[in-house]
């Protein structure tokens, strides 16, 4: 191809084969005396006054070159295949469970796979949302042997599925389609017939002629139960009643006794039992009084009544503990214990607005003379041997 052009200094012109390759000239110097001439090293740009040897050299050169980058070429495009068959040789293939099984929680079932690659060690983990997540994980650092058995988590879904991993994070591969967990129901144990004795258990002490509760604990499928008194620590036994309840009001025995005992048991075969902890004492009853408490009437047209408040310590000290309404200005307060008592009386109308309290009055109720003289020391005193 010969050319004919005039280039001004410092201009440059593109010149394009038929293959698409670009060949740049540049002028360096004034009237084309100094001509830059760039182009692939596929082509060859001759001079039309080499010589012929010249021209032999030069294409001798460029032939060079192009073998060169033809070597180069086809060792890189080996080194790329040589790499990308290692990588495609780590490889992974779940097969169960691959989509459709069901398998119960609880019981031990075979994870299976097919690899090809050297790594040692694979991952199983579960998933119970179709695979968004893997929260739970069945075995780590197992060997990759193709298949490990596993225990089912108590993970009920429908949506079920096994992702395995090699020891490096890859390659990966998880279940085609969900699997089903079907839950396990684990019956509760059996419970165990018992009876438990709560009060009195030891340590109280119990008025002759009142009136005290019985109270027990049972489970299992026991049905009434027999309470029994003793007042000889456990020598012999009273019968006291049969109850299918937990709490027996018992009217306490009309004698005196520092030693007693109560025994429940099942009402039908005795079994099971229980008895007091310790003993407990049948005391005698402790002299009780009674306050008569007087007011003035109110004069409101609506009014509704009084309350009447009382209690051990004075309302500066300590809130009253009882009290009692009533519409009368007479009220008694019965069965107290010796000790001093503090009374204050308001009056409430029908909208139930009430008043303040009244002036606080106090009483004493006195307690028996104590009996501090003990009994004669017992006479006679002998033992017979038959």
């Amino acid at each position: 191809m010969a050319l004919c052009m005039h280039l001004e200094k410092n201009k440059s012109v593109f010149l394009h084969t038929s293959k698409g390759e670009k060949i740049k000239v540049k002028n360096y110097g004034s009237n084309n005396a100094l001509l830059r001439i760039d182009a692939p090293e596929t082509i060859a740009v001759l001079r039309e006054d080499l010589t012929d040897d010249q021209r032999k050299r030069y294409l001798d050169r460029s032939l060079r070159a192009l073998r060169c980058s033809l070597v180069a070429l086809l060792f890189s495009l080996f080194a790329f295949c040589a790499v990308a068959e290692r990588v495609e040789a780590q490889t992974l293939t779940l097969t169960s469970p691959n989509g459709g099984e069901t398998w119960p929680a609880g019981e031990s079932r075979d994870v299976r796979w097919t690899s090809t690659g050297t790594f040692a060690n694979v991952r199983i983990e579960i998933s119970v949302d179709g695979g968004a997540t893997f929260p739970t994980v069945l075995a780590s650092g197992t060997a990759n042997d193709g298949s490990k058995g596993v225990t089912i988590p108590n993970t009920p879904s429908t949506n079920c599925r096994v992702r395995i991993t090699g020891s490096t994070g890859s390659p990966t591969d998880i279940s085609n389609n969900n699997f089903t967990i079907t839950g396990t129901t684990t019956p509760p144990p059996a419970v165990r017939d018992s009876l438990w004795l709560i009060a009195p258990n030891g340590g109280e002490k119990l008025e002759a002629g009142t009136q005290a509760n019985i109270t027990f604990g049972k489970q299992g499928s026991l049905g009434s139960v027999r309470l029994e008194f003793s007042d000889d620590n456990g020598f012999s036994w009273q019968f006291v009643g049969i109850t299918p309840n937990q709490n027996f009001v018992w009217t306490v025995p009309q004698f005196i006794s520092p030693v007693c005992a109560l025994r429940i048991s099942d009402a039908n075969d005795g079994i099971p039992s229980d008895y007091s902890d310790r003993v407990f004492s049948i005391v005698a009853p402790v002299q009780r009084g009674k306050l008569i408490v007087i007011w003035n009437p109110n004069i409101e047209a609506d009014l509704a009544g009084y309350w009447v408040y009382f209690g051990t310590k004075p309302r500066a000290e300590e809130n009253y503990s009882s009290a009692f309404f009533t519409s009368d200005t007479t009220f008694t307060i019965d069965n107290l214990l010796p000790a001093s008592y503090f009374i204050a009386v308001t009056a409430i109308d029908n909208s139930g607005n009430e008043s303040g309290f009244s002036k606080e009055v106090s009483a004493m109720i006195e307690p028996e003379a104590t009996d501090t003289m003990p009994p004669q020391v017992p006479a006679g005193v002998n033992v017979r041997k038959e």
